[in-house]
């Protein structure tokens, strides 16, 4: 812009200063209310079109600063010389345009600019790129959405295929056990109804025994031959019964076994995946308006994407200064217990992870375990030489009972007033912190570095050596059914993890294409603005020479457009699950949890 809009032009060559209103760009100057006046009477200017000095500064910037004379030589533009795409002055045609061969005359090219079928080619343009910018951005909105709600079915259809794996491998199992308990008390009964007719054949035979006697002692010889005659009948059928006994079923010695379906032993190693997720990425089919092609429905080809999974949040780091945090246990309050193999003591932090105290001179340690009543438990290691487990007082810091145990002793755990503590090749023992009695709860050898935890009726003890987790109840039955359990669970949760991972990855990508598109509708809906500004308010020369510039941004927003439809971030997404196929067959594949055997062997061969 060549003069300033803050003053009214024609008054500053009279040296007055009074302040415009309003802005001629033909005459590239502001006029104050009565040079308007004259302005609009001129026979020269009354043509001229006037806008508000408040409606001009609407204009972009790159606009106002068009002048309507040569920067260089101070005259007004006569020509525009088309080689060099420039407005020219007299004295630059003399200088820098004599050779060129396409001069026009810039009244004959900028009149009626703004009605013009390029400046009308422009606008709806435009129109087209903020339509198809719009239905851009709401195709990836609706496919962000959509991938959303198939991850959640997808999650929904995995753990109801796990339930109902679940529910019936527990029907399995309770079949199995009912079974077992039928058949125990079908073979109890019988030995019971044959250990009560030996009972009362015992009781005749020491009749008869104690009448011999008596026999012998007190009666004559003939009351004594006539009463062998009907003893030895006794005897002879009493050797009989036994003979009958030791032939009849209810001698047999009854075995219980059971023989596990094959294909559930065989299932943790058959089956490694509880299914795959599958990403399709189909390519973008939003309707392109173009108006330089209406013939053209872009829909580009591109390849299908394909996609390589919650990770836990760091809370707290705990400074702990020891060598190596053997034991871990949370008090009520939610300080901290942790014990130390190789310094031989425990120590106690507060939540915020600040040290409160620590206990030395304690012998051996290991694990550390709380047990109520503001004290721990703490076992002694893997050392032969200590086989104890000592029970520390927090208040007084001292211990306050040792209970000797008959075994090495690692991992421990608690539960209602025992404490069920690793013992290397004694397995898993449980001692009563009452009256001091070990039991053992499996004879199954653990590592010495095996740790120990309990969860309802059932304990979970770890085997460094093969990397497993094993499930018992109290009694030390090996609960098969739970194993296979938590093995698919950890298959769900890998496929989970899978899933959310791929929607996290895919969702981003959207997002990074929707703040794209943001950006450029923004950038489109100013263009636009600008364009209806400029229309309105810019002089024709202004126009003429901003509509170059336009025009370019048109072609790289056009562009653009090409290149989102083309990339991978406007492919629509989708997301769908195969479990796997052994999975989806379990159910009607397995239909016994295996077969329970009764064994009878014959353990009386020969009587004397």
């Amino acid at each position: 812009m060549a003069s300033n809009w803050t003053f009214c032009g024609v008054c500053e060559y009279r040296h007055l200063t009074k302040p415009s209103v309003v802005w001629c760009s033909e005459c590239d100057e502001g006029l104050c209310e009565e040079c308007k006046e004259h302005h609009g009477f001129s026979k020269g200017t009354r043509s001229h079109g006037i806008a508000s000095i408040a409606d001009y500064q609407k204009l972009p910037y790159n606009v106002l600063k068009l002048a309507s004379s040569c920067d260089k030589h101070k005259e007004k533009y006569v020509m525009f010389c088309k080689n060099h795409d420039c407005p020219c002055c007299k004295k630059c045609i003399v200088e820098s345009h004599i050779q060129c061969k396409e001069l026009i005359d810039i009244e004959d090219i900028t009149r009626n600019i703004k009605s013009s079928n390029a400046f009308a080619d422009v606008e709806q343009t435009l129109s087209e790129i903020a339509e198809n910018i719009k239905r851009l951005r709401i195709d990836r909105d609706d496919n962000l959405a959509l991938i959303g709600k198939k991850s959640k079915e997808i999650e929904k259809e995995v753990l109801e295929t796990r339930s109902r794996i679940n529910l019936h491998l527990d029907k399995l199992q309770d079949a199995i056990l009912k079974d077992l308990k039928t058949r125990e008390e079908e073979e109890s009964n019988k030995i019971r109804r044959l250990l009560k007719s030996m009972t009362d054949k015992e009781k005749e035979i020491a009749e008869l025994q104690t009448n011999i006697a008596n026999i012998k002692q007190y009666a004559s010889e003939l009351q004594t031959f006539l009463a062998l005659k009907h003893i030895e009948k006794d005897v002879v059928a009493e050797e009989k019964y036994i003979q009958s006994m030791v032939k009849s079923d209810g001698a047999k010695q009854v075995d219980f076994s059971c023989n596990i379906n094959p294909s559930l032993q065989g299932l943790i190693s058959a089956i490694q995946k509880f299914g795959d997720v599958v990403v399709t990425a189909d390519p973008c089919k939003i309707p392109i308006q173009k108006h330089r092609n209406k013939q053209a429905q872009m829909v580009v080809a591109v390849k299908p994407m394909t996609i390589d999974r919650l990770a836990p949040t760091l809370l707290q780091t705990l400074y702990t200064e020891l060598d190596i945090v053997t034991g871990f246990t949370l008090l009520p309050d939610r300080r901290m217990v942790l014990s130390c193999a190789e310094n031989k003591l425990i120590r106690v932090f507060k939540q915020d992870g600040s040290l409160d105290f620590e206990i030395g001179n304690i012998g051996r340690v290991f694990d550390v375990v709380y047990i109520g009543d503001n004290k721990v438990a703490m076992t002694s290691g893997y050392s032969i030489d200590f086989l104890e487990i000592n029970v520390i007082e927090l208040e007084t810091r001292k211990i306050k009972k040792t209970l000797k145990v008959n075994s090495v002793n690692s991992g421990v755990a608690y539960s209602e007033d025992k404490l069920i503590y690793c013992a290397g090749k004694n397995g898993i023992q449980m001692i009563n912190l009452n009256n001091e009695s070990i039991v053992n709860v499996t004879k199954n050898y653990v590592s010495v570095f095996s740790y120990v935890a309990t969860f309802r009726d059932n304990i979970f003890y770890t085997d460094c050596n093969d990397d497993s987790v094993t499930c018992i109840d109290f009694q030390g039955t090996h609960d098969r059914c739970s194993k296979i359990l938590v093995f698919f669970k950890t298959l769900q949760d890998a496929l989970l993890r899978e899933i959310n991972t791929k929607e996290e990855e895919e969702s981003n990508k959207i997002r990074r294409i929707l703040k794209s598109l943001i950006d450029k509708e923004k950038e489109i809906t100013e263009n636009q603005t600008n364009i209806g500004n400029i229309k309105q308010y810019a002089s024709e020369l202004q126009t003429f020479l901003s509509l170059k510039h336009i025009e370019t941004n048109v072609v790289v927003a056009e562009q653009y457009i090409q290149s989102i439809v083309k990339s991978d971030g406007a492919n629509q997404i989708d997301f769908s699950c195969k479990i796997n196929p052994s999975l989806r067959g379990l159910i009607s594949a397995i239909q016994k949890f295996g077969d329970g055997v009764v064994t009878s062997d014959r353990r009386i061969n020969k009587l004397r």
